[in-house]
């Protein structure tokens, strides 16, 4: 199902079934109360509906890799890469 608008293209694509490819775009963290989780973010390719063999249309998602306690032995490098994100934040705010 095509949806058009002047300034905007929406399509359906059936996200059930697997994409064409996957590409990773990054990880980040993310934290709620004493856990912290590693999160993934990656364009899904998925055919087009109406013309599945001659376009594509790319989807971006996030998926979550694990969760952990914060007190874990394997919980610290997902809080090295936290703070790593927050000092990049930090110099992107000083720019």
């Amino acid at each position: 199902m095509i949806i058009k608008d002047e300034n905007m293209l929406v399509a359906f694509v059936n996200a059930e079934q697997p994409p064409v490819k996957t590409k990773h775009i990054c990880y980040y963290t993310d934290h709620k109360g004493d856990e912290i989780s590693l999160c993934e973010v990656y364009e899904a390719t998925y055919p087009h509906p109406e013309a599945p063999q001659d376009a594509i249309i790319p989807v971006t998602r996030t998926r979550l890799i694990r969760t952990l306690k914060r007190l874990d032995y394997d919980a610290a490098s997902l809080i090295l890469m936290e703070a790593q994100q927050k000092a990049c934040r930090m110099i992107e705010m000083r720019m």
